[in-house]
């Protein structure tokens, strides 16, 4: 038994350097003929061949996806600015809703692999889910958002900004009282 971690042995005389023996042929199973039907193969847990990815329909996903994210991050930044701005937030986040399914529909149809898939179905469902959330605060809050926009534009000193808060926080909390169930009430 030679050692296997010892250097290489010169090559003999009229022998090319490192060659090597020709690999034997070793007789093996015999392969079974290749299927015609739709069978899925032996060992691979039963489930049928992946069909290819439509290119052309892959690439329209990604276009998608990408309209998605620049909607969805758009949306979010313009539902930090004041009223007038957070309506055009809901409209860029329920039409990226729409945009995610459209793509996470063509996804799935043009047998796409990876992360796009699972990434548009999940942002589509998290953006139907804020959209529904901004929505329903600025129909409960619209009263309470206009008059604070309103008291905000008129303000000129720190002082008058904090009467402005402190008196949308008070009908912010009243709203609360108002909506919420109260345990004394029986």
């Amino acid at each position: 038994m030679s050692n296997p971690y010892a250097p290489p042995e010169e090559p003999r005389p009229g022998e090319p350097p490192h060659a090597y023996p020709p690999p034997q042929q070793h007789p093996g199973p015999p392969r079974p003929a290749p299927r015609a039907s739709d069978e899925p193969e032996p060992g691979t847990g039963g489930r049928p061949p992946q069909r290819p990815a439509d290119a052309a329909g892959a690439a329209r996903a990604r276009s998608l996806g990408t309209l998605f994210g620049v909607l969805l991050l758009v949306g979010a930044i313009m539902s930090t600015f004041r009223l007038p701005w957070q309506v055009l937030s809901l409209v860029l986040v329920l039409a990226a809703a729409v945009v995610g399914g459209r793509g996470a529909v063509l996804a799935v149809r043009s047998h796409v692999r990876g992360a796009l898939t699972p990434t548009l179905i999940a942002g589509t469902v998290l953006a139907t889910l804020w959209g529904l959330l901004a929505g329903g605060t600025l129909a409960l809050t619209w009263d309470l958002q206009t008059a604070h926009t309103q008291c905000l534009d008129r303000a000129l000193t720190q002082a008058a900004h904090a009467e402005c808060d402190q008196v949308y926080r008070q009908g912010i909390d009243d709203l609360q009282r108002r909506l919420t169930p109260s345990s004394s009430r029986g």
